[in-house]
C-alpha cells in the first residue's frame, strides 16, 4: 500500500476492535497491511486497546497463552503490554520453557497449536514455547504436512541475518550466567532470536542464574501479597 494509501487520524472502534482481534496472533506488518496503518501506528495504540493493569506474581494461564501466541511474531517488549508484564518477566517465563523441554506424546490441542503457528514462525521458536525439541517439531510438521509461509516468518521482506561463529561463541561464553537481554543488547539482537538460538544449541542457564531467577518471581509474588 502506497503511503498516500495509509489511513491517518483517529483511530475508529471497528479498526480497535480488529486489533484486538488479530494481536498478537497476526503480525504488526501485516495488522497495519489489513487496517491500512503503518505498523508503528498499530505499535502505538497496542496500550489503549489491552489497556493491560500493572500485574506481579506468576503469570496467569490467559497471560500464558498470550505469549504462546505472540512469541516469535512480536518483541517481548510489545507483548509485555499486551499482559501488563514488564518484558524481563516474560523473558524469566520464556527460560523456564527452556528449561521444561520433555519428550511426550503430541496431544491434540499441541497440534492443533502448530497447525495455527507453523506457517508464521520458526521452528527453534516454536519448540521453546511449546517446550519440545526443535527436532520433534519438525517432524510433526512433515507429518502433518505443514509448510512456511515465508512473509510471515521474515515480515521485513529479508531473512534475518544469520549468526556468525563469533556470536555463536560469545552466546556460548554467556548464556549460562548473564541474562538473555544483556546478552541481546551486546550482540544487538532481539531476546527472542537469543532465546531460540540458545534453544537450538543445547544451552541452559546455571543453577546459580535460575536460583536467581527464582528468587526474582518470589519477591515479585511477596510484593504482590
Amino acid at each position: 500500500m502506497s503511503e498516500e494509501a495509509l489511513r491517518r487520524g483517529r483511530w475508529t472502534a471497528l479498526e480497535l476492535a480488529r486489533v484486538r482481534e488479530m494481536v498478537p496472533r497476526k503480525s504488526l506488518e501485516n495488522v497495519a497491511e489489513r487496517l491500512g496503518r503503518t505498523p508503528d501506528a498499530v505499535r502505538q495504540v497496542l496500550p489503549r486497546v489491552f489497556d493491560a493493569p500493572r500485574r506481579l506474581g506468576p503469570l496467569t494461564e490467559s497471560e500464558i497463552e498470550l505469549l504462546m501466541d505472540g512469541y516469535g511474531i512480536y518483541e517481548l517488549d510489545d507483548l509485555a503490554v499486551l499482559c501488563g508484564r514488564t518484558a524481563a518477566e516474560l523473558s524469566r517465563e520464556i527460560e523456564r520453557f527452556g528449561s521444561e523441554t520433555i519428550d511426550r506424546p503430541w496431544s491434540r490441542a499441541e497440534q492443533a497449536f502448530l497447525r495455527r503457528a507453523y506457517g508464521r514462525r520458526q521452528d527453534c521458536d516454536l519448540a521453546l514455547i511449546l517446550r519440545r525439541h526443535e527436532v520433534d517439531v519438525t517432524a510433526e510438521a512433515k507429518r502433518q504436512g505443514l509448510g512456511k509461509d515465508r512473509r510471515q516468518i521474515f515480515a521485513q521482506g529479508r531473512p534475518m541475518p544469520r549468526w556468525t561463529e563469533p556470536e555463536i561463541e560469545r552466546l556460548r561464553a554467556d548464556f549460562a550466567d548473564r541474562p538473555t537481554r544483556e546478552i541481546a543488547k551486546l550482540l544487538g539482537r532481539s531476546t527472542q532470536s537469543v532465546q531460540s538460538k540458545a534453544k537450538q544449541l543445547g544451552l541452559k542457564k546455571s543453577p546459580n542464574r535460575r536460583a536467581f531467577a527464582a528468587r526474582a518471581a518470589a519477591e515479585a509474588r511477596h510484593h504482590d501479597d
